[in-house]
């Protein structure tokens, strides 16, 4: 199992060690740490390595992507570029992709990737793919799992151990081939809202009802803080206006029928009085 975290090798040495100090992790579960490094550029998976690199800035230039590339080299990893049809999906309310500026495959190429992820959750990128087996490159598959969800695919290594050193030699010698099923397998367990998540809905609820009155755009998130797109705010007037009207129908209803009852108590407690 690869493991990577957003601009961080904390979670996979952790996951690495748990796998080495519980027997039956041990026997069944090889982990290999690495970063998935991002930027407002690109997304790569940077593989067996035991320590984080320089992160930053979120707009790095060609020349500091390829020192990025260099320096995992110089520790032994791997570099693998993620998802590329994801990163050049429009991003929403914005004509743009939703990685701007990606380097094209040509020019990862040339500055020294060793793969790409061909497979990203249950997306096939055949262009990628093709381009990769050209060149002899690593072709390698991701769930890109952020929460408990199917499986979709799996990179098969022919490995003389089951071990980290052994299985990174077979990825090397580019000994792998992967499996993919577009309809993915069935989610073991189905984790449920936390009771702080629970306490907390009403009061976020709430205030999430008004944000109907508006739109902030942020674009996509460079996981440094800051993100790639323009930021604006759109009002939505037109909602705001039928807001208003509904508020001034409800409260006028409100006020027909409250005189309505207060019209029709007085009218009995007049009867009353009249009779006896």
């Amino acid at each position: 199992m690869q493991n990577s975290d957003h601009n961080t090798i904390k979670g996979g040495l952790e996951a690495e060690q748990l796998a080495l100090q519980d027997e039956y992790y041990r026997d069944n579960i090889v982990v290999i740490p690495g970063i998935e490094y991002s930027c407002c550029r690109i997304h790569m998976n940077l593989i067996n390595i035991n320590e984080s690199i320089p992160i930053g800035p979120p707009e790095p230039t060609d020349e500091q992507l390829q020192q990025v590339i260099q320096r995992v080299h110089e520790l032994g990893g791997l570099v693998i570029v993620n998802h590329i049809p994801w990163s050049n999906t429009t991003e929403d309310n914005y004509q743009e992709a939703r990685l701007p500026n990606h380097p094209s495959v040509e020019s990862l190429i040339q500055w020294g990737v060793d793969g790409f992820e061909v497979v990203n959750g249950n997306t096939f990128d055949y262009e990628t793919y093709i381009a990769a087996a050209q060149h002899n490159l690593i072709q390698m598959v991701g769930s890109d799992i952020h929460y408990p969800s199917a499986a979709y695919s799996w990179l098969t290594v022919k490995s003389e151990e089951f071990s980290r050193q052994s299985i990174m030699t077979a990825i090397n010698a580019r000994r792998t081939s992967f499996l993919i099923d577009p309809a993915g397998t069935r989610p073991r367990d189905y984790p449920g809202a936390s009771t702080k998540y629970e306490t907390l809905l009403p009061l976020s609820a709430l205030g999430e009802y008004f944000d109907m009155f508006y739109t902030v755009n942020k674009g996509m998130y460079s996981f440094q803080g800051t993100f790639c797109h323009p930021q604006s705010v759109d009002i939505h007037n037109s909602v705001i206006g039928w807001f208003i009207f509904w508020i001034i129908i409800l409260m006028t209803v409100y006020e027909l029928v409250r005189l309505a009852i207060i019209y029709s108590t007085s009218q009995i407690r007049r009867r009353i009085q009249h009779l006896s």
